[in-house]
């Protein structure tokens, strides 16, 4: 946000020191389990060697490196402009109520005007600026700003105090009434604004530790980014102390669930085994609160009574054709396996799976379907 011209509203500065604004390092404030996001969650970029949305489908491309961050990995920014997270224009990146999250870590103030996360720019060129964003301001510190296109609401500076090689957890928030800074948890401060934030821009791309558009100057970050997160309105102050003090258990991922027939294809009366993989995307154990109850298809039948679980529960046969699959939790970034064995006498093609929410744990529920087909084969008597 370059230009000199530009309309700045004034702000109000909270008044506490800041010694006392940044708080101890998130590693000494740890949750034991991992914190379920707060409602209004648009899109949510953890930076685990990808820079894939985890909640929605917008995904970005990054041609940087990563490193360990708050969260598992974290996007590295070399700072030299040519490496960042580019994100593709989607309507639902552009709430009027908005609030912008991450952690972030330098060893040093990554100098004036550098970006940290910005949606688009409102002319391509240096004199122009985003719809919003997180950067250094004009003194290397760390502010938040919105913008209609003609004026800047932009919150109070947190100071240069906060690049001392720690992972800080940052948000900026705008709630149609004021424009709000806060670095791990607690409010740097407000500046009183009324606008509706511009998405009508020369450029509308959500980018994460640069400005692309400015080409004159370098405003790229250099330091570590993780777990970006845009919400469509603005959290309450305590809603954002409880991500700082979740740490390095993070936000919940949902758990993915997954079934497959090993082998797919099998004879008359031979035997297949249906495989349910639960998987666990966090950094701590998600605890499994009721159990999968998997019913099949008309026709397949449960086979013999050789079950397995690694879950630290039980794959339990209640009749021919319905199986409980119960457990304690799936071990942190792991997973947990139970099975059991099924037949047919007649030939065709089975589908058997679990729909969106099977799966219920204290790290939330699945959000995809998973389905397999077990096709039953003879040449001789089936003739399929």
């Amino acid at each position: 946000m370059r230009k000199r011209s530009m309309t700045f509203i004034r702000h109000l500065t909270s008044a506490f020191a800041l010694c006392a604004l940044f708080a101890l390092p998130a590693s000494e404030v740890w949750a034991s389990s991992c914190l379920l996001p707060p409602s209004g969650l648009a899109g949510w970029w953890p930076g685990n060697n990808n820079a894939n949305d985890v909640i929605g489908s917008n995904n970005g491309a990054f041609n940087g490196n990563y490193i360990q961050g708050e969260v598992q990995e974290a996007f590295n920014i070399s700072g030299s402009g040519s490496d960042f997270v580019t994100v593709l224009q989607n309507s639902s990146l552009e709430p009027q109520s908005i609030t912008v999250d991450a952690w972030v870590n330098a060893n040093q103030s990554p100098g004036n005007f550098a970006y940290i996360v910005d949606k688009g720019a409102s002319t391509i060129d240096c004199a122009g600026n985003a719809s919003y964003a997180l950067y250094t301001g004009a003194n290397g510190g760390l502010q938040f700003y919105v913008s209609d296109g003609t004026s800047v609401a932009l919150s109070p500076d947190a100071g240069t105090g906060i690049w001392d090689g720690q992972w800080h957890f940052v948000a900026g928030t705008y709630d149609g009434a004021s424009v709000s800074l806060y670095v791990d948890g607690n409010l740097v401060g407000s500046t009183p604004a009324s606008l509706s934030i511009n998405y009508s821009f020369a450029d509308n791309n959500l980018y994460f530790g640069n400005y692309p558009d400015c080409t004159a100057q370098n405003l790229s970050f250099k330091g570590g980014i993780d777990e970006v997160e845009v919400f469509s309105r603005a959290l309450l102050q305590s809603e954002i102390q409880a991500i700082y003090n979740a740490g390095s258990a993070g936000k919940c991922q949902s758990p993915t669930l997954v079934t497959y027939f090993s082998p797919s294809t099998v004879s008359l009366y031979d035997e297949a085994t249906v495989v349910v993989k639960l998987i666990n995307n966090n950094n701590t154990d998600a605890n499994i609160l009721e159990p999968l109850t998997d019913v099949l298809p008309d026709g397949l039948v449960v086979s013999g009574g050789f079950t397995s679980n690694t879950c630290g529960g039980a794959t339990t046969i209640v009749d021919s054709s319905t199986v409980t699959i119960d457990g304690t939790s799936i071990p942190a970034n792991g997973f947990c396996t139970a099975w059991f064995n099924v037949t047919s006498n007649t030939c065709g093609y089975y589908t058997n799976g679990f729909p969106i929410g099977a799966l219920e744990t204290d790290a939330g529920s699945n959000q995809d379907q998973t389905m397999a087909t077990l096709h039953v084969f003879t040449p001789c008597c089936c003739g399929n």
